[in-house]
């Protein structure tokens, strides 16, 4: 399966927000449209990811509270990216391999 056939059926409506925007607003974003994760642009260039991961990693951190916290205290910076027109088991191995990499 290719990424762009994984888009046709979720969608390719992209949803973002600021790294200066409030995290809780992600969430009332993310809850409000049905989403798992939103895009983090910044003078219209990608520049990170926020998924339900780091969201549910600060509320544990923060005792159930996200506070004041901004998105760019939590997104994932510079993510992994690809080509619609690659399939889906090359884009998993690769971001399985940069994730060990990152986390080591």
């Amino acid at each position: 399966m290719q990424v762009k056939e994984i888009l046709r059926v979720k969608g390719n409506r992209l949803l973002s927000i600021e790294p200066a925007g409030r995290a809780v607003d992600a969430v009332t974003t993310m809850a409000k449209e049905n989403l798992g994760s939103l895009v983090i642009l910044e003078q219209g260039r990608m520049v990170g990811m926020l998924t339900f991961h780091e969201l549910l990693r600060a509320l544990a951190k923060g005792a159930g509270s996200l506070g004041d916290l901004k998105v760019s205290d939590i997104m994932v910076r510079d993510p992994v990216v690809r080509r619609p027109t690659w399939k889906s088991t090359i884009c998993a191995a690769r971001c399985s391999r940069a994730a060990r990499a990152t986390f080591r």
